[in-house]
């Protein structure tokens, strides 16, 4: 729990409405399951004018879109993608962020129950906004 706390404290509320602005949003995790969050979040954001980007390994096609592997295959052939909502578990964020900033993102969108102190650490050190323990669809609603 302690660790839930000091990343809220850390939350800058300017980063939620700045990362809304950003239209692409590359969706790490997103899944084909209609059950899933991740996929229940990236089709509402879809209906709300926003491009997403899958990234699962496990996926070939999600939303009608090709899934990539990684966010650096998604990079390579969707071009700059400055907002990444994570859907993952919190031990395998570590090479979403490096990945992150190896494609010059700017914002890290780390979904409800996702925080890992590291990697979010190591995203800020890199000049990435984080948003953290939030889910996109909520924040989306509340501006």
């Amino acid at each position: 729990m302690h660790s839930l706390i000091s990343s809220n404290r850390r939350q800058d509320s300017s980063d939620i409405e700045d990362a809304l602005k950003q239209r692409k949003i590359a969706v790490v995790g997103l899944s084909s399951n209609l059950e899933k969050a991740s996929y229940q979040v990236a089709t509402f954001m879809m209906t709300q004018g926003y491009e997403i980007v899958p990234v699962n390994p496990g996926e070939s096609k999600v939303l009608g879109k090709k899934s990539y592997s990684n966010l650096k295959d998604a990079y390579e052939s969707e071009g700059p993608i400055k907002l990444v909502n994570v859907f993952r578990q919190p031990q395998h964020l570590i090479p979403v962020v490096l990945d992150s900033i190896e494609i010059g993102s700017e914002f890290l969108w780390f979904q409800l129950g996702v925080v890992n102190e590291e990697a979010i650490s190591l995203a800020r050190e890199a000049g990435i906004r984080c948003i953290v323990d939030k889910c996109l669809k909520i924040e989306f609603g509340k501006n």
